[in-house]
């Protein structure tokens, strides 16, 4: 069973007590806590989690994580050492959505910074192995007059940097916002900005073609049609200079506009996995899916319809195209907890998973919420969030 992490060690700056591998076996998978830093009730919360693509040994590679804490909203984990070693890659204040690599050695991260008591957007990347890191779009230089966050973030092959988020203008109204950083995210514009407001950007990622179909750079949210927002997936096939609205859904035939979609990711095949909540009725987690490129879409998850609130954070597929969805779930009058969900490509059905694997902190945390999560090339999935205040990541090993 897991244990409660024991406390952090107190160095002479907050930072990065990293705990050793707590192993929980079931159905011959194990959930490991790699990492939890920060004293409990510190505030430390993850966001992002991303394989380190200079890993010295990419069989077993190291992590990047985002989010924010008092060490940094960028840390690197070294996962080579027992236990992990982690370290502040980019120790800059602010709060780290999501984190990607291009093809050219480059990382970035986005999310926003807090200055004057508003949110600025902020996309920021490393060229060195994440050893510095430059602010490379900042929304105080396009939307100075309000509030903005950056939410998604992906990279075509060709060296384009995709942000996707929200920026409210002077009167408070919220709007979808996709930015395009082309030249490896030297030169930046607005390509997207949704006509109404009501709109929210969220998640992004970048297709590569297929036999079956073209692919294209997605990116999901809500916008508003008339009344109602709805759940939306907006896809561009010429680098961004055009979009087209590929899923408007809504889950109940009043359309009220509760559903939220967070993430967008996709399997090997090329299949495209989107997941999101509902907030108004009875909560629930989705993921939808295309088979061919976003033309046609289906609903394959709508579930924990019991809950008192119910959030998908994240969505990633493993090299089998397995595909898993990370959130956290709530009961009334419990705290959430840090909830994981698995797609099973062979069987085509969800995971059948005993409460103690698919709520691995359950035992010990009394909030915890998972946010980010990937799969390396061998099938071992990593996902961070936070508990109780402190900046967790856990991996499910391979059986």
């Amino acid at each position: 069973m897991n244990t409660h992490p024991a406390s952090p060690l107190k160095p002479m700056t907050w930072i990065f007590a990293v705990l050793a591998s707590a192993a929980l076996s079931s159905h011959a998978q194990s959930w490991e806590t790699l990492v939890a830093l920060g004293e409990p009730n510190a505030d430390a919360i993850g966001h992002a989690v991303m394989l380190d693509p200079f890993s010295p040994d990419p069989a077993h590679p190291d992590l990047f994580i985002g989010g924010e804490s008092p060490g940094g909203s960028v840390l690197q984990v070294d996962l080579s050492v027992e236990p992990a070693a982690a370290s502040a890659s980019d120790a800059a204040p602010g709060l780290m959505h999501h984190l990607v690599a291009d093809a050219f050695g480059n990382l970035y991260a986005a999310g926003y910074q807090s200055r004057g008591g508003r949110a600025y957007w902020q996309v920021r990347r490393s060229s060195n192995g994440g050893a510095s890191w430059v602010v490379v779009d900042d929304a105080q230089a396009w939307n100075k007059d309000g509030g903005s966050v950056a939410y998604g973030l992906t990279t075509d092959l060709t060296g384009n940097v995709y942000a996707s988020g929200s920026a409210h203008d002077r009167q408070g109204k919220e709007f979808w916002v996709i930015r395009r950083g082309a030249n490896q995210g030297q030169n930046w514009a607005t390509v997207y900005k949704s006509s109404k407001p009501l709109a929210k950007g969220m998640g992004a990622a970048y297709v590569g073609p297929t036999a079956a179909h073209a692919g294209g750079v997605f990116a999901v949210g809500t916008l508003t049609a008339t009344r109602t927002t709805q759940w939306s997936v907006l896809r561009s096939r010429d680098s961004g200079g055009t979009w087209q609205w590929v899923d408007a859904w809504n889950a109940t035939r009043d359309n009220e506009g509760a559903q939220y979609p967070r993430a967008v990711a996709a399997d090997g095949a090329g299949n495209v996995y989107v997941a999101g909540y509902d907030v108004i009725g009875v909560p629930a987690w989705y993921v939808r899916r295309s088979l061919d490129g976003g033309e046609t879409w289906q609903t394959i998850l709508s579930e924990y319809a019991d809950g008192d609130y119910n959030r998908a954070d994240d969505i990633a597929a493993d090299p089998w195209g397995n595909v898993y969805v990370v959130g956290m779930t709530k009961q009334a009058g419990s705290g959430a907890q840090w909830t994981i969900r698995r797609w099973d490509a062979a069987t085509q059905s969800w995971d059948q998973w005993p409460n103690e694997l698919r709520h691995p902190l359950a035992s010990w945390a009394s909030v915890s919420v998972a946010r980010g999560v990937v799969s390396d090339a061998f099938g071992r999935v990593y996902i961070t969030g936070s508990a109780d205040g402190q900046w967790i990541v856990q991996r499910l090993a391979v059986p």
